[in-house]
């Protein structure tokens, strides 16, 4: 692959700067890639399980809403993750642009840029979270811009894995309920607005966000149209 890579950008011709850029970025991710190899999918079921959540079961559950998720249920999620990397200066995506995907930061920092013009930055670490909103269908725009400060790995979840995972496994789908139930019962009983999730303790914050995602509610909607009819004489 780099001799490929090579090769085109001797044959586009582009500038020593740009090919220095484009180098260090295969580099990069050549030899730091997280990426799961599609020979774990070949693994036992068990095996699989195994690997998977020691890989990245505690990344994942450092977010309030998968935190109580089953072992079959989050090592789907695990499965399902795509790595991505940025190179210092790179936007992971920007205020306003479309969004229905959350990621997950293994290694490096990242910026989010609250005011730029006020110089207001918020810095995110390896192990934080961000997007979240868009994934679950809260908004399909992002609210604010994310910029690399260093060379940076992620792993990306999209809203279509997460509602087809949640379709296939009923016990994901209990869990997502019952957190959506107390949320809904928790913001009745107080009357009062759901503030920003970033002041929330984790739990609350678990509640709030899971109180109207449309991801979660298609999920359950088409988990009870696939449900097999019941006998006759039970109707």
């Amino acid at each position: 692959r780099q001799l490929v890579h090579r090769d085109f950008m001797h044959q586009e011709n582009l500038p020593l700067d740009l090919r220095f850029r484009t180098r260090a970025f295969f580099e990069y991710g050549f030899f730091n890639s997280r990426d799961i190899p599609a020979t774990v999918h070949e693994l036992s079921a068990s095996l699989r399980t195994e690997v998977a959540l020691h890989l990245y079961q505690d990344l994942i559950t450092a977010v309030p809403f998968f935190r109580d998720c089953g072992k079959d249920f989050l090592t789907e999620i695990i499965l399902r993750l795509r790595p991505q990397t940025l190179s210092p200066g790179d936007y992971l995506y920007e205020e306003g642009e479309y969004g229905d995907s959350m990621y997950f930061l293994i290694k490096g920092s990242v910026e989010m840029i609250l005011d730029e013009r006020l110089g207001v930055f918020a810095e995110l670490r390896e192990g934080s979270y961000l997007g979240e909103s868009c994934m679950l269908g809260l908004t399909d725009h992002r609210p604010q811009s994310v910029r690399a400060t260093t060379w940076c790995s992620l792993f990306n979840l999209t809203m279509k894995s997460l509602e087809e995972c949640i379709t296939r496994f009923p016990e994901a789908q209990e869990h997502f309920r019952r957190l959506a139930m107390q949320a809904t019962a928790e913001k009745a009983l107080n009357r009062v607005v759901v503030p920003d999730l970033a002041a929330l303790p984790p739990e609350e914050a678990a509640l709030a966000v899971l109180s109207t995602p449309p991801v979660v509610t298609r999920a359950l909607a088409r988990s009870q149209s696939t449900e097999a009819p019941p006998p006759r004489g039970e109707r």
